[in-house]
């Protein structure tokens, strides 16, 4: 072999090997690129549907707003005019450009729909858009109709001037149609197809013969996985076709799954391609190759850069949605909370003002001085009745008042009216005349508080703007049948009277007859819009008359349902005095587990001659109830159930009580009296609710409700604030006792992550702090409290430091209190082991009972030497640890008498 061929053998091998190298290598290159595009063009074309179908979502809720607000439409729904609402909605609906339109009434009945004006008269009350729209809420959702099997819904509200809810309208685009699946095919260049579950309602893919694919279904193993909340990809013969492919959930109310979005890729054009790369490759050059291998790596640079910056972009923006959904729930569950807190922890101050108020006043003070408390009262009361108006104008307008539907007496209603306003009536001179005409052998059915606020509300209006002459009160049956009755309702006084124009704004709220009222006679002029809201929500209308210089008169109609009287038994009525003490005659077991709680409401039970047993959780006074039920004992007749206690807390405890089938009535002992929370207390089993702090004669009222009035006793005003102040220095010697080491306790808790726990201690040092008057630590404590709800730790260091300061500025404050008792204890010792041995006799049954009788005996305790730890554990009414330290004594005196 010749040099050259030697040269040109190795060269042409070099450049075979070379080519075919490089050849093979632009091949897998090139499949690959193509294999990328295919998932790139799918990806794409799901996010251009899904964003269309967001569009659709949000362009109906716009059309929507527009719609429900056109002046025309909602005077035509007022007049009632069906052909002037199909013009108007058929008009409105060609300007909105929305595929479908609906008017509905006010009960979510169809008015008309433009799309199928022969089809009306049914209901669209139970779809959620339709439901917010009634509810006054503007919402849109994906969701299958009874006319239109797939669309993108939107519904709002119609408001008549009045601002009063008369209808809805819905309406949206259509995604069961062809259009829209042929401008998501003319936008990313892909095959769209719409399902509704399983089954094909919209779809641009045709089978063999030219036909729509619609109607059938897709692959029952790809539907499974996808309705169940999976997206597929990967590649299909559909109809003869193959095809890359996409499903996606199709997401409807609550992300409840109702549909499939498909989107696809034919690959024969791509197959094609790779043919004609192939049969190219073979006739180009070596060059040519490289330079395709370049570029074709350049461009699937430049697309995987376009890609992964598309997909950062992406990731961001679904970050910031979340981020703005979760502060939109939260904002709207802090609503809540705040309406609640802010009724609690405002009532509570103003319930302690008005209390220490009027206990002062039983002082022996100067006439002048008893002047400025009684309009201390006045004024907090005053300002009280402010804040439940605007808490109650607050609900109405956001519509969560619920009526109740319970039976009760309208007698009943008027007495305890009457004694609200009488005192009022009698400092003015002005007679009050009431008469309800009675409904012989049956009971009403309905919201008996509510219909007391109505009254009271328009009673106390007559009574504020009348200065002489006579204010009325009339009930008179207006129609009759064996299941229900209308009432008619009059209130008439002979006031000063309105012009026609002030009749024609008293009921706005906030507005008064003129800027005089307010200035001569005070209030937020919500009053009336309360009350004529309330008596539209029980299906009547407030009516009034009224003449400038003569008087105004106020009536309103309203239908009750009837029950048999002998269903129901009545408890006994007493309307309470303040300056007559109603006596008692029972046995009332009290479950609250703080010892300060327990003193206060055993004292205020005992001066009106009722024994009390006491229990420290939910589980003792199930266990206390149930043992005295085995020995057959009588029951209780009151119990009074605290709401956070540990162990078990009072809504189990009163739902365990329940199901035992005993009949002694609970009443929920708690702070918490917000209408919701009262609704939570009867469904477990609780016949009544007792706010804290209460007054006296709150709790009187309380007890007459379900106790026989034995007597009553006129009111030493002197002795009762002897009794108050006695009572106030126990609370104070108790509280220096018990928190100590409150602090150390609830920073202990914190950092054991026991929220719950270091919640509970807060809410009773805020509880017994305001019990003894310290208001600073009471509002301290109030909002570590509030930071430690929903079981969440929200304290700041701050916070926490100025709650150890203030709680040790109350404790030193008090600790001569505590010394000055302890020193003067005990007087006189007794030894005489005999004696000892009659007075442990006696206490030991009262404490195995739990009975508070045994308090009494504690003079005698602490005059035994070594048993101070015994009256300790009395006097915090530890009667379960106190009979086990008794136990311990008298074996020591056995021992020692041996």
């Amino acid at each position: 072999m010749d040099f050259r061929k030697k040269i040109f053998i190795p060269m042409v091998t070099l450049v075979i090997v070379g080519c075919v190298s490089v050849f093979i290598t632009s091949i897998f290159l090139y499949n690959r690129e193509l294999n990328t595009s295919m998932h790139e063009k799918n990806n794409v074309a799901q996010m251009v549907a899904e964003h269309e179908i967001e569009n659709m979502k949000e362009n109906a809720r716009i059309a929507a707003m527009g719609m429900a607000g056109n002046h025309d439409l909602m005077d035509a729904l007022v007049r009632k005019d069906r052909e002037k609402i199909i013009d108007i909605s058929n008009a409105l609906q060609t300007m909105s450009r929305v595929d479908y339109c609906t008017i509905l009434d006010r009960n979510g009945i169809v008015l008309t729909r433009t799309h199928e004006p022969e089809i009306y008269n049914d209901s669209l009350a139970h779809m959620p858009h339709v439901k917010q729209a009634l509810n006054g809420k503007i919402e849109s959702y994906v969701a299958q109709g009874v006319t239109i099997r797939l669309g993108a819904y939107a519904g709002a509200p119609i408001y008549d001037d009045n601002s009063n809810i008369i209808g809805a309208v819905s309406l949206g685009f259509r995604l069961n149609n062809q259009q829209f699946a042929y401008e998501i095919k003319a936008l990313t260049g892909c095959e769209v197809t719409v399902f509704l579950n399983d089954e094909r309602v919209s779809s641009t893919i045709l089978h063999e013969d030219g036909s729509y694919v619609l109607g059938t279904k897709a692959p029952e193993i790809i539907s499974e996985r996808v309705l169940a909340g999976e997206s597929y990809i990967g590649e299909l013969e559909i109809f003869g076709r193959e095809l890359f492919t996409r499903y996606a959930p199709l997401y409807g109310v609550d992300d409840e799954i109702i549909g499939m979005l498909f989107v696809g890729y034919y690959t024969e054009e791509d197959k094609n391609k790779i043919f004609v790369f192939i049969m190219s490759g073979l006739l180009i050059t070596l060059a040519v190759l490289i330079t395709c291998i370049i570029l074709a790596s350049f461009i699937s640079g430049s697309i995987d850069r376009w890609y992964k910056r598309t997909m950062k972009e992406i990731e961001k923006a679904n970050v910031k949605l979340e981020t703005a959904v979760t502060e939109a729930r939260n904002a709207n569950a802090t609503k809540s909370i705040f309406l609640a807190n802010m009724s609690h922890e405002i009532r509570t101050p103003m319930n302690s003002i008005i209390g220490f108020s009027e206990l002062a006043q039983y002082d022996d003070i100067p006439q002048k001085t008893r002047e400025y408390l009684g309009n201390i009262q006045d004024s907090a009361e005053w300002l009280l009745k402010i804040i439940n108006d605007i808490l109650d104008i607050s609900k109405i307008e956001s519509g969560k008042i619920v009526l109740e539907n319970i039976p009760f007496d309208l007698s009943d209603i008027f007495s305890h009216c009457q004694s609200e306003v009488i005192p009022k009536a009698k400092e003015k001179g002005i007679l009050l005349y009431c008469y309800a005409e009675p409904s012989i052998g049956k009971k009403m059915h309905g919201d008996p508080v509510r219909l007391r606020q109505v009254i009271t509300n328009l009673l106390s209006n007559a009574i504020k703007f009348t200065n002489v002459g006579t204010v009325k009160l009339l009930a008179v049956v207006e129609g009759r049948t064996e299941t229900s009755t209308t009432i008619n309702f009059e209130i008439k006084d002979s006031g000063i009277g309105m012009t026609p124009e002030q009749i024609a704004r008293i009921f706005e709220p906030f507005v008064q007859g003129d800027d005089s009222v307010t200035r001569r006679f005070g209030g937020t002029g919500l009053g009336l819009s309360i009350t004529k809201n309330i008596i539209e929500l029980m299906g009547g209308t407030l009516h009034v008359e009224s003449t400038i210089g003569v008087g105004s008169k106020f009536n309103f109609s309203i239908t009750f349902e009837l029950v048999d009287d002998s269903v129901f038994i009545p408890p006994p009525k007493y309307l309470v005095d303040v300056y007559e003490k109603p006596n008692f005659k029972g046995e009332i077991l009290v479950c609250e587990d703080n010892s300060l709680n327990q003193q206060v409401i055993n004292d205020h039970l005992a001066r009106v001659g009722l024994k009390t047993f006491a229990a420290h959780n939910g589980q003792e006074g199930v266990d206390i109830v149930a043992k005295r039920l085995e020995r057959g004992e009588k029951p209780f007749d009151l119990i009074f159930m605290d709401i956070h206690m540990p162990v078990m807390d009072g809504l189990d405890a009163a739902s365990q009580i329940t199901r035992m089938k005993v009949k002694t009535p609970i009443v929920a002992l708690t702070a918490n009296v917000m209408s919701n929370d009262i609704k939570l207390y009867r469904i477990c089993g609780m016949s009544d609710c007792l706010g804290k702090p209460f007054t006296s004669q709150e709790l009187w009222r309380c007890l007459a409700k379900f106790l026989n009035v034995e007597g009553q006793t006129t009111v030493d005003k002197n002795r009762q604030s002897a009794e108050e102040e006695k009572t106030l220095q126990k609370l104070m010697v108790n509280f220096v006792k018990e928190n100590q080491n409150k602090f150390a306790d609830i920073t202990k808790a914190i950092e054991a992550d026991d929220i719950k726990l270091a919640h509970r201690l807060t809410h009773t040092l805020k509880s017994n702090s305001g019990q003894i008057g310290k208001k600073r630590l009471q509002m301290i404590a109030a909002t570590a409290e509030a930071y430690l709800s929903e079981g969440k730790n929200r304290l700041s260091k701050e916070m926490i430091n100025d709650l150890e300061t203030e709680l040790k500025l109350v404790l030193e404050e008090l600790a001569p209190i505590l010394a000055a008792q302890q020193a003067g204890v005990s007087k006189y010792e007794i030894t005489c082991p005999k004696k000892i041995k009659e007075i442990y006799e006696k206490l030991e049954p009262l404490l195995k009972n739990k009975d508070t009788e045994c308090l009494n005996l504690l003079d005698d305790i602490n005059s035994i030497p070594g048993a101070n730890q015994l009256a300790s554990q009395i006097e915090d009414y530890n009667f379960k640890l106190a009979l086990e330290t008794l136990e311990n004594l008298k074996k020591e005196i056995a021992a020692g008498h041996e």
